[in-house]
């Protein structure tokens, strides 16, 4: 953001009158309900009840009031003894100084708002932490507030696998662990959590059960999935930026390539800043080698020094964790012993195919929280999780960003009851060695960029936004890609008319983000976020659209507008890695304020 001395904004700015009409998606068929739970994606949510972050903020029935509003169907409490103050157990992030808030009130909570926005069955998962007497209080408090809105299971419910969410429409389903349970709770837990060696055994269960992966196992297993299943997922210039040198111009000054894989398997993780380069820079330029022996050039601008920097470590990072991994893997090899309590090694051992997990997915209930190092409540990408099957991409409703932007979009198809069917392919059981995935050539996607207009403070000492539009595909791993527009400065008006290209390979499984943003602080990741906006591409609408940005407040804005044309392009790309082939600018006038 500059300062931009003595200007009033006067009047509505408009370059494209023409583009009035407001976005709609094209109509979405309702989803068959009938199958079983694991056949779904399935809005979820992690530490419910907390306000903020990890560590101090407080407990509140609000977020999961907010989130159910929202069609989330998955809350979770983490449940602890009666403490002074309270008549009976409390839910509070344990070994924390968040403020705790009462089980019943959480409860409550849930039995007013759980089916407002979906008619589909809530499920809630008790991490519990009590002893006998606080969990009876708790069985009593489930059976008397939420009555017959509470699913109690029978006996041939223990057996065999669940129940469809059409037949458990407008019930709540309580997950929990079983093991130290007393068995008042036993008797209203439907959804056993257990904890498995290997997927191996998992497949081989008579029951259906439900387990959680963190994070930072998901991105491991995706990657090795896809290895392991002989699937490529590269080919996909990483991010880049294009640069604004004068008005009406646009230049791409990036031109590293990576994969794909890697840049999506980045996403969403936070970026401490101290890793080092390993870069050696020549003038405006800095040449980076690869673990493979790979050297890769990398321009720098006065304008976006953050972007070439996080490149150069995301490629050393990527390098760095592939060749621990393969140090870890030859030494456990050599001592022929492995960690019986690691999940994620030990789904790589015994099988580690795509077609393994989604072996597991179609009947399980796969999880996934955030990573322990998350304690300012920020999110991971979910498409991950989406990617190997899982149910649950649990996520925190109290933070904005691009993750529950994705989220939102995932979940905005049939009807927004926060549950959506996966694809076929991915519910089909077979053989290890299989391919699950068809065989498709790619559609080409052209978004167009025409203009974007936020209102700037009408008095003579103003800050005037430098606006840019960064697009995100997420998805499938070959789908996902990020690219930035140019940045207009000093003007609070952005005038592109710029074409991206996108080539996606499983639209059914893709979401596009748009993001206007403010370039604050040039060698930093802190720029503003001054709208978004999300859609799933399988619902996409080709068309010219207006379409109002949502803030990070979560509001839709009438004065903060992106200008877009969406158009898929019959013929074959004729080259899927190269930039000038994913960006070009259409013809337009010279920008003008």
């Amino acid at each position: 953001m500059k300062n931009k001395l003595f200007e009033w904004e006067l009047g509505d700015w408009d370059p494209h009158p023409q583009i009035s009409q407001a976005y709609e998606p094209l109509p979405d068929e309702p989803h068959d309900m009938t199958q079983p739970p694991a056949h779904y994606f399935i809005s979820s949510g992690h530490n419910s009840y907390l306000s903020g972050n990890q560590l101090w903020s407080r407990s509140t029935n609000k977020v999961i009031i907010k989130s159910l509003q929202e069609s989330c169907r998955v809350i979770e409490l983490d449940c602890y003894n009666q403490q002074l103050g309270f008549s009976g157990p409390i839910v509070k992030h344990g070994g924390t100084l968040t403020a705790p808030i009462s089980f019943k009130s959480c409860v409550e909570a849930i039995g007013a708002n759980a089916f407002k926005a979906s008619p589909y069955p809530v499920v809630v998962t008790l991490e519990n932490h009590t002893d006998t007497k606080n969990q009876k209080m708790m069985a009593s408090i489930l059976r008397q507030v939420l009555g017959d809105k509470l699913y109690i299971p029978t006996e041939e419910d223990r057996h065999g696998d669940w129940k469809s969410p059409e037949q458990l429409k407008g019930k709540v389903i309580i997950r929990a662990n079983a093991g130290s349970a007393c068995d008042e709770l036993k008797s209203v837990v439907y959804l056993i959590n257990v904890k498995f060696k290997s997927l191996e055994e998992a497949n081989a269960s008579e029951s259906a059960t439900t387990s959680s992966f963190n994070e930072y196992k998901v991105d491991a297993l995706t990657t090795k999935a896809f290895k392991h299943s002989n699937i490529s997922t590269d080919g996909v210039t990483n991010t880049f930026k294009a640069q604004a040198g004068i008005p009406g111009e646009a230049k791409v000054e990036e031109t590293a390539k990576s994969s794909k894989g890697a840049a999506y398997k980045k996403q969403g993780q936070a970026q401490d800043g101290s890793a080092e380069s390993g870069a050696v820079k020549q003038g405006n330029s800095f040449l980076v080698t690869t673990e493979k022996g790979e050297t890769v050039e990398l321009h720098t601008t006065h304008h976006s020094p953050a972007v070439n920097l996080n490149m150069i470590r995301a490629i050393k990072k990527v390098d760095d964790k592939n060749q621990q991994e393969r140090e870890e893997a030859e030494k456990k090899k050599e001592q022929g012993e492995a960690r019986s309590d690691d999940i994620a090694t030990q789904v790589v051992q015994t099988v580690g195919t795509l077609q393994d997990m989604y072996n597991y997915t179609s009947r399980h209930l796969m999880r996934v929280y955030p990573g322990g190092l998350r304690v300012s409540s920020t999110n991971y990408d979910p498409s991950n999780a989406w990617t190997l099957g899982a149910s649950f991409a649990a996520l925190n409703w109290q933070t904005s960003g691009t993750s529950r932007m994705l989220n939102q979009a995932k979940f905005s198809v049939n009807n927004k009851t926060g549950y959506v069917l996966k694809p076929s392919w991915m519910r089909q059981r077979g053989p290890s060695t299989m391919n699950p995935l068809p065989h498709r050539e790619p559609r080409r996607l052209c978004v167009t960029i025409f203009c974007a207009h936020v209102p700037q403070a009408g008095q003579w000492l103003c800050f005037k936004d430098d606006m840019y539009v960064a697009l995100r595909v997420r998805g499938m791993p070959m789908d996902c890609q990020d690219v930035e527009s140019a940045a207009v400065w000093n003007s609070g008006r952005l005038l592109l008319n710029q074409k991206f290209y996108f080539d996606i390979h499983f639209p059914e499984m893709a979401q596009l983000a748009l993001q206007l943003k403010d370039d604050d602080l040039p060698g930093t990741e802190l720029d503003d976020i001054l709208g978004t906006f999300a859609c799933p591409i399988s619902t996409l609408n080709p068309g010219l659209w207006k379409i109002n940005l949502i803030d990070t407040k979560g509001r839709r804005r009438q004065y903060r507008w992106l200008k877009v044309g969406f158009e898929w392009l019959d013929e074959a790309p004729t080259s899927a890695n190269g930039i000038a082939n994913r960006m070009e600018r259409a013809a337009s006038p010279l920008y003008s304020c």
